[in-house]
């Protein structure tokens, strides 16, 4: 779903420096009262702005929703960029690596637009959104299906179903933020990335294993 947001503004810089404040405040009363309990008045409270003046920015509070989920598509093509195109890893094992680093460091700056979009998800359904968040979800998928495959190809993988696994990856990686109640009181980020890194690769990769049971049959 590809839609433009209304707006009576010219001034591109600025439209973009109050939709990022608008977002930013809504989110914040989405996480305090949901998505459906949050009246368009209150949001133009929280913004310090007048209905009137909110509506000078969006055309609605499901424009909230279509902007946010816009800035989840960017970030993950910016994550994608980020290490799909460079070859500079002697592993696909290092490559994925380097990429669940890099997605859980992501995730803990959006952790609250993450939990929002997990605990909204009936609300899509009703805005039309789902489409575009799925498209999110697909994308996210989609990047670690191809370090997934490549590593089956390499021989340093051994998956038999690429896309169960990458969706189980993703939301293991996910986890910093939907039990973050529980795992922030154990972990710290660096930690988490570490074991949960650890845990994936574990179940993935078999070279390793192999080695050592030709080893124990040798001795």
């Amino acid at each position: 779903m590809d839609r433009s947001i209304r707006t009576f503004s010219k001034n591109s810089d600025l439209i973009q420096k109050r939709r990022k404040f608008i977002k930013q405040k809504s989110l914040e009363l989405f996480m305090e009262k949901g998505y459906s309990e949050t009246t368009i008045r209150e949001i133009a409270a929280a913004c310090h702005m007048s209905v009137g003046t909110l509506y000078h920015y969006i055309g609605s509070k499901e424009d909230i929703l279509l902007l946010m989920s816009n800035d989840a598509k960017a970030f993950l093509k910016e994550f994608a960029a980020s290490f799909i195109d460079v070859s500079d890893y002697s592993t696909v094992t290092d490559k994925l690596r380097a990429a669940l680093k890099k997605y859980i460091e992501s995730i803990d700056e959006i952790q609250n637009t993450i939990v929002f979009w997990y605990q909204a998800g009936k609300h899509l359904y009703v805005t039309g959104l789902f489409e575009n968040i799925f498209s999110v979800e697909e994308f996210s998928v989609q990047i670690i299906e191809e370090i997934l495959t490549e590593g089956c190809q390499g021989g340093e993988f051994r998956v038999n179903n690429i896309n169960l696994a990458a969706n189980n990856i993703i939301l293991l990686c996910d986890q910093w933020a939907f039990r973050r109640w529980y795992l922030r009181k154990r972990y710290i980020l660096e930690e988490f990335i570490e074991n949960q890194t650890e845990l994936i690769l574990n179940s993935l990769c078999w070279k390793q294993e192999n080695v050592l049971a030709k080893a124990d049959l040798g001795s």
